[in-house]
């Protein structure tokens, strides 16, 4: 009798011992399509596996990054629910299902999960730094400050933590405490040019030509052809009316492959303070013909034409310097947007859509306008078509302004969705 025990006990054993060993091979299986990005072999190997042990956590979580690869949200973030509910205190799973909610949007989740890992386990940075870069994302600068406070007193070493403080302060509207930061973080890391940039574009706010052209030659010292560092070069030199090392500087940027609107505006300027007439005109105008509008500009070409003895086209300019001065594209662009709230009001979405047109004829590249024209096109008139114009050039524009506007990224998400459903929409209607 003992020995029929004794044998049934090894059995057993042998039996746990087998089933171990081919699950860790399944595993392994699972693990090696993954690292070959065969997403869609190792979503049927996930779905075999779940049919024999739907209770293996690391199966659920291998599956929800199959279906992240696969640019599938919603599926992946079940799974990942389903990983971290069977298995709470894995900080993988917990992390994935928090990033899965962030890239849905769904914040108040992925928060909630960040604080609870910070709860569990204080040590460890990366919830800390995920956590700040929500509060962030929903223009809470003030919780994230206190976060990267904690972060740079831990390690003061770290130049990233300071420049995350700098960013919280600069979103809250105070400048010292911004360049304070920046400073330090540049301090700590000579080679991040972007803290250069940053520095520069403050100290032009501020007014602050000598440091502003410091900053820039710094950074130059690391990387003599960056543009933008040239650009500023240029700009503080050409504040400080040394027009002449300004224009080597906004030169060396043109050549160096910047060729924005600014660079050819105030090379044109310094050309003009130099005397330089001919190129001072070709700058001028070409940044005329990229969409500049400033008076001083349409000035100073009207009083290159008179030199030239061109009076009628230095009257042309000077009259288009009248008109852009009165009134200004804020104020044409305000008026607009509260003449449009006033025919919602009112119910009448055909003046609705002509304000918008008309405002846009001032304000072409405000995404604001695109999404409300968009927008009321879509589900007032449902012209999806013409709709599809506008959210199209939202979605083309809207980058540069996510940062500031906490609202934006949801309008963004909208409007993606939209265009893809009206291209969907069209292309099986035309089948």
């Amino acid at each position: 009798m003992k020995t029929y025990r004794y044998l049934s006990l090894i059995i057993l054993v042998l039996a746990v011992t087998g089933y171990r060993l081919t699950a860790q091979r399944d595993i392994a299986d699972l693990r090696l399509l993954l690292s070959s990005e065969a997403w869609e072999e190792a979503l049927g190997e996930t779905h075999r596996l779940l049919k024999t042990d739907g209770v293996n956590a690391r199966v659920w979580y291998k599956g929800g990054i199959a279906h992240r690869n696969l640019m599938r949200p919603d599926s992946s973030l079940y799974y990942f629910q389903k990983a971290a509910g069977l298995d709470p205190d894995n900080y993988r799973f917990t992390m994935a299902l928090a990033a899965a909610y962030t890239g849905m949007n769904r914040f108040t989740p992925a928060k909630e999960l960040y604080a609870g890992l910070i709860l569990r386990d204080s040590l460890r940075l990366e919830p800390y730094i995920q956590l700040a870069s929500l509060f962030l994302r929903e223009n809470q600068p003030g919780k994230a400050l206190e976060i990267y406070r904690e972060l740079s007193a831990r390690d003061t070493g770290n130049y990233i933590y300071y420049k995350n403080i700098a960013t919280c302060y600069r979103r809250m509207r105070r400048d010292p405490e911004t360049i304070r930061y920046l400073k330090m973080a540049h301090e700590r890391n000579r080679e991040d040019l972007s803290i250069n940039t940053m520095l520069a574009e403050l100290y032009i706010i501020t007014k602050n030509y000598r440091e502003g052209l410091e900053i820039s030659e710094r950074g130059l010292e690391v990387d003599r052809t960056n543009q933008e560092l040239l650009f500023y070069s240029g700009f503080f030199n050409y504040a400080l009316g040394h027009h002449l090392q300004a224009i080597v500087r906004l030169a060396h940027a043109e050549n160096a492959g910047n060729e924005s609107l600014r660079v050819i505006q105030f090379l044109g300027v310094c050309y003009y303070l130099t005397g330089n007439y001919e190129k001072a005109r070709d700058y001028l105008e070409e940044a005329i013909e990229s969409g500049l509008r400033d008076h001083r500009v349409f000035n100073y070409l009207g009083k290159i034409y008179r030199k030239m003895g061109d009076y009628e086209i230095s009257e042309y300019y000077f009259l288009n310097s009248l008109a852009v001065l009165s009134p200004s594209v804020s104020s044409l662009t305000d008026t607009y947007l509260q003449l449009i709230e006033t025919y919602k009001s009112s119910g009448d979405t055909g003046m609705i859509v002509e304000a918008y047109k008309s405002a846009l004829v001032y304000d072409s590249d405000n995404p604001y306008l695109h999404y409300g024209l968009a927008y009321t096109l879509d589900t007032r008139l449902k012209d999806r078509e013409a709709a599809l114009v506008h959210y199209i050039r939202f979605s083309e524009i809207a980058g540069p302004f996510l940062e500031a506007d906490a609202d934006l990224p949801s309008l963004l998400d909208h409007c993606n969705a939209r265009i893809r459903r009206i291209r969907e929409d069209m292309f099986f209607e035309n089948k």
